[in-house]
């Protein structure tokens, strides 16, 4: 899930850095709980605006809709997309493309997402 870096809120604790180089050679970061290594959230290294979360990370998940599914390609063959969701056989090469979706789904939030 794409939001905006400035919105995060951390409840408790104090995430710790973590980095990984891919085997393109790309490198990857993000933050992870000290005490038990979940990762928590990416941090793009392109793009210092956005943060990339794990929603089963949030304190209320249930409440999230998807308005895109990402990486629909490698899905197993009984997931079900629910209809109106944007699909993209991979990566969104445009984060904020996300935030439009979700705007466009969400009117009455307007641009704080």
């Amino acid at each position: 899930m794409v939001v905006r870096r400035q919105a995060i809120e951390l409840i408790q604790g104090e995430p710790v850095l973590y980095t990984a180089t891919l085997p393109d050679g790309r490198t990857k970061q993000g933050r992870m709980c000290a005490s038990c290594g979940t990762r928590l959230w990416g941090e793009p290294v392109k793009n210092k605006n956005v943060s990339v979360i794990q929603p089963g990370t949030l304190e209320q998940p249930y409440n999230l809709t998807p308005v895109a599914h990402q990486w629909v390609r490698s899905a197993q063959p009984w997931v079900v997309f629910p209809p109106g969701a944007a699909l993209f056989e991979t990566q969104c090469s445009d984060p904020m493309e996300l935030g439009r979706l979700w705007r466009l789904a969400n009117p009455r939030a307007g641009h704080t997402a």
